[in-house]
């Protein structure tokens, strides 16, 4: 939170008043497709990305009829070292989780194929890199870029599912549906609510 989401406000306040004086101005925020999608083991993530939606968007609206436009760029999975810091987060390797006693240590257990899957199908920076030009140079940019943009397939599906279905299918994709109703969670053990 501190960098995803304090650390963007502070320094797009430092420069709105400047873009208010003159007239005009951009603010391109980078959030991500989990911005949008919330995967099991990442919610501290997902929520920062939400944060800067919300921020985006409200500020989007406020700050219009100054001539400031709001863009936001929602990469989906991009080949960078970001997978490595993802996926050794604390929630997952500070032992909790993946001590034999732990209900998620089974889960857990499989996000080694889970990461190679990841990494074989994220894209290069290029088209991120590339969206964000366009984001700064264009005369009148869109709210958002889903770059690639393949992966707005994804924010379409989970748009229109249910939700009950969508958390039944990511439950069996991730293994988290079969954990058994023996092993009920105490708040402290969800790796969501983890520190």
């Amino acid at each position: 939170f501190e960098t995803n989401v304090f650390g963007l406000a502070a320094v797009t306040r430092a420069f709105i008043p400047q873009m208010r004086d003159r007239g005009e101005g951009r603010i391109v925020n980078v959030s991500s497709v989990g911005g949008r999608i919330t995967l099991p083991f990442f919610g501290a993530y997902n929520a920062t990305k939400y944060a800067v939606e919300s921020i985006s968007d409200a500020l989007r609206i406020e700050l219009h009829s100054f001539g400031i436009k709001v863009v936001l760029i929602e990469p989906g999975a991009v080949n960078t070292e970001f997978n490595s810091v993802a996926f050794a987060s604390e929630a997952l390797t500070d032992g909790s989780h993946t001590a034999v006693s732990s209900p998620y240590a089974e889960v857990i257990a499989k996000m080694g194929p889970m990461r190679n899957m990841v990494e074989k199908t994220a894209s290069k920076p290029g088209p991120v890199v590339r969206g964000m030009v366009h984001a700064i140079e264009t005369r009148s940019p869109s709210a958002r870029y889903v770059l690639p943009a393949y992966n707005t397939m994804g924010i379409f599906f989970k748009t229109i599912t249910p939700t009950r279905l969508w958390d039944f299918v990511i439950g069996l994709a991730t293994g988290l549906r079969n954990l058994g109703s023996s092993k009920r969670l105490k708040k402290a053990d969800s790796p969501a609510l983890t520190a």
